[in-house]
């Protein structure tokens, strides 16, 4: 028997509940899972669980049944009588949570369509009478479809400003209650007593010892002992540094007949000086070190907050191993890197294109955050070994052409 379909249950309030249930599913997780994994993992957590998905029709798998012989009831003179019928079934397949059949949306008819929803996912649509023709059973079922499409249109207009809100939302959430966390735990490391933590207390703290220079200290590690933390480069930093590094770029841009003997190690050098002229570790102390051939370092409590490669365009192997490189020098849960790629190509926007890709082929790349530039995307990474540790790397590309 058919029914009138989305008449049970008002849309709106479910929708209601449902990003209420997300707050609160965020306002219930773990806190050592707010405070150590990825924002990204757990929002894509809400994500899944709380998205919500329109059914879809699937016209191209309907099938027509046989015709039927049934008996119908019918009214004759006041009386029910029962009459020989014919009886049609449409099942159509569907994708989806059935339960939104029942749901009235907030734009909808006096008249709603009839149909039964059937095991395995299936619309079953029943036309019956006692003199059937094709084209008018045709257009019966068409119209009940149409109607049917149409009311699953205005659901998902209702939906889709849900789902596009949600990870927006999470992420907001995430980061409000991190902050919170780590005030708290920051004001409760401030009184001064021994304190046994229900909990590790980890947390992200400006590195102490990587400061612009007209800026005095911020409060030191030393001062907030029993606040168990990781070091973070700040993102003001972590800018200024990125931009340093594209001014002396832009230097080498300019007059690359200066610079394109060069190799990878003096290249290197050449941004060493600006950026210690700029930045201070303790003390008098050189706050960027080199490691290797190639890498630029910023080193507190013995692990890396900072590091930068510089490497000469030579394909995807190259920039997969470069970036390796940077993933076996990742320690902290936010180490912020730079890969500086340079071109001696004549064609520099052929090897930009190869450079995005190459980026994004590599197996440990999570997203790209964004484009920051034509020259300068910012994208995430998992260390190879903890996915709860993350890399922001910042891929910028620079020409110098060889004469």
């Amino acid at each position: 028997m058919s029914d009138y379909l989305f008449s049970d249950h008002r849309l709106s309030d479910y929708m209601h509940h449902k990003g209420r249930d997300a707050s609160n599913a965020v306002a219930g997780m773990d806190p050592e899972d707010i405070l150590q994994k990825p924002a990204d993992d757990l929002a894509d957590i809400i994500e899944a669980h709380y998205r919500v998905e329109i059914p879809k029709l699937r016209r191209d798998q309907e099938i027509l049944s046989e015709p039927r012989e049934i008996m119908q009831q019918v009214i004759d003179y006041g009386r029910a009588i029962s009459v020989p019928a014919l009886q049609l079934t449409l099942t159509v397949p569907f994708e989806g949570d059935s339960s939104f059949f029942r749901y009235q949306p907030n734009t909808f008819t006096s008249a709603p369509p009839t149909a039964s929803i059937g095991s395995g996912r299936k619309l079953v649509i029943n036309i019956i009478g006692r003199s059937l023709e094709a084209q008018q059973v045709r257009n019966a079922f068409e119209q009940t479809l149409s109607e049917i499409e149409r009311y699953l249109g205005w659901q998902r207009e209702m939906a889709n400003p849900h789902n596009e809100s949600l990870r927006k939302n999470a992420l907001r959430d995430i980061a409000a209650r991190k902050e919170k966390l780590l005030a708290a735990r920051s004001m409760a490391a401030s009184i001064g007593l021994n304190m046994k933590p229900v909990l590790p207390t980890p947390s992200s703290h400006k590195a102490p010892q990587i400061q612009r220079k007209p800026v005095p200290p911020s409060l030191s590690a030393a001062k907030r002992k029993a606040f168990v933390s990781e070091p973070e480069l700040v993102e003001d930093d972590y800018q200024h540094i990125l931009q340093i590094i594209e001014s002396m770029a832009k230097v080498m841009e300019r007059s690359p007949e200066a610079f394109v003997n060069l190799d990878e190690e003096s290249l290197r050098q050449h941004f060493l000086v600006p950026l210690n002229g700029h930045y201070r570790g303790d003390g008098t102390a050189e706050a960027f070190n080199s490691s290797g051939k190639t890498d630029i370092l910023i080193r507190v409590e013995d692990r890396n907050v900072f590091i930068a490669e510089c490497k000469f365009w030579g394909g995807t192997k190259v920039c997969h191993d470069a970036i390796d490189q940077l993933l076996g020098y990742l320690t902290w849960r936010d180490t912020k890197s730079c890969l500086m790629m340079f071109s001696r190509l004549k064609d520099f926007t052929y090897m930009l294109d190869e450079l995005w890709k190459s980026v994004e082929s590599h197996p440990n790349f999570m997203k790209e955050e964004r484009k920051e530039g034509e020259t300068r995307r910012r994208y995430i990474f998992r260390s190879k070994n903890d996915p709860d540790r993350l890399l922001v790397l910042s891929a910028l590309a620079f020409n110098i052409p060889k004469p």
